[in-house]
């Protein structure tokens, strides 16, 4: 499974998420681990995921009671087993008859985190995710609580005087909780599409609230009444912010600010200079300048008395996602997709120093507000605490991780691997719910994975261009296959182990013998990448998709020409081929599934698929059931013979990046952008 491309993101209802996630998409992420465990009742904030005693290396484990769950709406996650609890007793095998009876057993993962802020006071910093707000003391970086949300939180805020926080999810609400006991107050239904930015006023009476459908809204604290709406904005909102005295807000739109006065909505004056998309906006604390970041790589400081340009401060070489002034007003801060946080001097604009870590693009900074200290959010999940005065990291929290992008069954079923888009693979005990190990090797998103029929070897291909044998059933260390490939996007093993083809992103395929790691043969033919491989039931032949539109089916041995099943059928994304080998399901550029016939490429049934848009496919073992995985965050369960849908799974916040059926049937799992595995099977 290839992962959403920048250009396909586009197309998603969250303009900001989509940004967020094409930069999740191409950089490295950490395996992901962890769960989230919602309980009803109690008043403070749930410390879990993770439970106690379920820590490993590198992660702080949380502490803590359960957290009232909001009254309108059920959170997106469910009380279900954790990472090291094995699966309650599994049911029969699934198929047509019994799919209805599909449940979620198990959730794996803390989600997926874009934005960190501090308290006021300088001793919690809460952070936004696809599940919730975790929180986290500021000093330890120990898990303190997490409080459940309705959808995907993309906006964050403490009120000024620190009382309340405020959370907006992609469910079109705001949700507020008092910080003395967590409790939560109340939830401010938006309605005008997904929340995309919020800002307390100074006063501590007002909230600013930015949504997808370009209107911000404002409303009272005090009672939860809507005020006003702010209209005339040409683009989704991306940033507001009330300045310090108030008298001001500012709001981020397409490539300009407009400054509105809150008390009537009056447009005061409009601020256009950048070139691309405006991401993040602050007022320097006296309120006479404020600093705008946009998706063309710079930073302006604005007079906000006359609208005139002080400066453009450029350095970045990606899209600056985020601008903050320090508390006193002489550092400027900001941290882009090139995976660089810069200090500046907003006095005069110069460069006062450049903190590098790992080469992760940087979702969000923010400074304490001591000013001392810089909380960063970085694209792979990690959360670092930077000492200002001279770049250096202070403590690094990693609890959070990105997704998976490929599943595989060891043929024993006791074996799952996933691939993350950090290049790491994880080999997962899955009724036990136990990572067993993790595999390092590969520097990109690992896209492809399988496993022969004996179990013997995991193969794994890699969006850096390589391909790897990993021997004692993923256990030992791996060896590269050494042919210089492009993006490895499908592989397959024949069905006695011995041969192995790859299909990688320039649309070569290559055929390598397993025993000796030598290349037997190159097939050219395609001309885009392939997205899908699968061998012939007698192991002599290869049946390949591409993003060319077409499907082949190619002699292993080199000696007779290709042949070309299917073509101008639109961009194909995946394939799947039943274990039999007689039917493939392809997902084609309309969004329809088409299911044919592997021998000569009869179209046996389209599957409609509507407006969704399917990421990911897997056949049952009896071939009877097709899982198709969507953007929608669903996963749906085709019955072949009939083309009709008879189940439909939800509780991902996320497009579904991977689906795979356990060799016996029983188990389905899931991956999502949400950076959750779900386990699904029957009980």
């Amino acid at each position: 499974m290839q992962p959403d491309s920048p250009t396909s993101l586009s197309g998603r209802r969250s303009r900001r998420r989509g940004t967020v996630v094409a930069a999740l998409a191409g950089v490295s992420a950490l395996a992901l681990i962890g769960v989230l465990t919602l309980a009803n009742g109690g008043g403070a904030p749930s410390a879990e995921p993770p439970a106690a005693g379920n820590a490993t290396p590198g992660r702080l484990p949380g502490t803590g009671g359960t957290a009232t769950p909001p009254a309108t709406q059920q959170p997106v996650g469910t009380i279900l087993p954790a990472e090291g609890t094995a699966l309650p007793a599994l049911g029969a095998a699934i198929e047509p008859g019994n799919a209805t009876q599909v449940q979620a057993l198990a959730q794996w993962g803390k989600g997926t985190v874009t934005k960190a802020v501090y308290a006021p006071d300088g001793r919690t910093i809460a952070l936004a995710s696809s599940l919730g707000v975790y929180l986290y003391d500021a000093r330890t970086l120990h898990q303190s609580g997490f409080l459940p949300t309705c959808g995907w939180v993309e906006a964050l805020a403490f009120s000024v005087n620190g009382g309340v926080l405020a959370a907006g999810d992609a469910s079109q609400q705001v949700t507020l909780w008092r910080v003395q006991d967590w409790q939560q107050l109340r939830q401010l239904p938006s309605g005008a599409g997904e929340i995309t930015s919020i800002a307390f006023a100074p006063d501590n009476q007002t909230l600013a609230v930015g949504t997808y459908d370009q209107v911000v809204q404002l409303w009272s604290l005090a009672d939860g009444r809507h005020l006003r709406d702010v209209v005339g904005q040409d683009g989704i909102i991306s940033a507001v912010a009330f300045a310090p005295a108030g008298q001001i807000l500012a709001v981020g739109a397409s490539k300009r600010v407009r400054l509105i006065e809150p008390a009537s909505g009056k447009l005061l004056r409009v601020l256009a200079a950048h070139l691309k998309r405006v991401t993040s906006i602050a007022f320097a604390p006296d309120g006479q300048i404020l600093a705008s970041a946009a998706e063309d790589k710079t930073i302006i400081l604005w007079r906000v008395a006359d609208g005139t340009v002080v400066r453009r401060i450029s350095g970045h070489e990606a899209a600056v996602m985020s601008v903050a002034f320090a508390p006193d007003g002489q550092t400027l801060v900001s941290g882009s997709l090139d995976g660089i946080v810069r200090l500046w001097n907003p006095a005069d604009g110069t460069l006062v120093r450049t903190m590098e870590g790992r080469p992760e693009s940087v979702l969000n900074t923010v400074f304490a507000p001591d000013g001392q200290t810089l909380a960063t959010v970085l694209a792979d999940g990690t959360l670092r605490l930077s000492r200002v005065s001279d770049g250096s990291q202070i403590a690094t929290m990693t609890d959070h991780g990105s997704w998976v992008t490929s599943f595989a069954f060891n043929p024993d079923g006791q074996t799952l691997a996933a691939g993350y888009t950090n290049g790491e693979i994880g080999l997962w005990q899955p009724t036990g719910g136990l990572l067993r190990r993790t595999l390092h090797q590969h520097q990109g998103a690992v896209l492809s994975l399988a496993f022969p029929p004996d179990g013997q070897v995991l193969a794994s291909g890699a969006d850096d261009g390589t391909a790897r044998l990993w021997p004692d059933a993923g256990m030992g260390r791996s060896a590269v296959l050494p042919q210089p490939v492009s993006a490895v996007q499908s592989l397959a093993f024949d069905r006695n182990g011995q041969d192995l083809v790859t299909g990688s992103e320039d649309g070569t395929i290559h055929v390598w013998k397993v025993a000796d790691r030598t290349l037997a043969r190159t097939l050219q033919g395609h001309t885009g990448p392939v997205t899908g491989l699968g061998f012939a039931a007698d192991g002599h032949t290869i049946t390949s998709a591409s993003a060319d539109g077409s499907v082949r089916i190619w002699s292993v041995d080199g000696q007779t020409a290709n042949t070309i099943i299917a073509q101008s059928i639109g961009q194909v994304g995946m394939m799947a081929v039943a274990q039999d080998n007689q039917t493939l399901a392809l997902t084609v550029y309309n969004g329809a599934i088409q299911l044919r016939r592997v021998s000569d490429g009869m179209l046996l049934r389209s599957l409609p698929t509507g407006l969704y848009q399917v990421k990911s496919l897997a056949f049952s073992p009896d071939g009877r059931l097709l899982a198709a995985g969507a953007n929608d965050g669903a996963i749906r369960l085709w019955q072949v013979d009939t083309g009709t849908v008879v189940q439909t799974l939800t509780g991902h916040s996320g497009s579904i990046t991977s689906v795979a059926f356990s060799p016996d049937g029983r188990l389905l799992v899931s991956a999502a952008q949400d950076g959750l595995i779900r386990l699904w099977g029957i009980r």
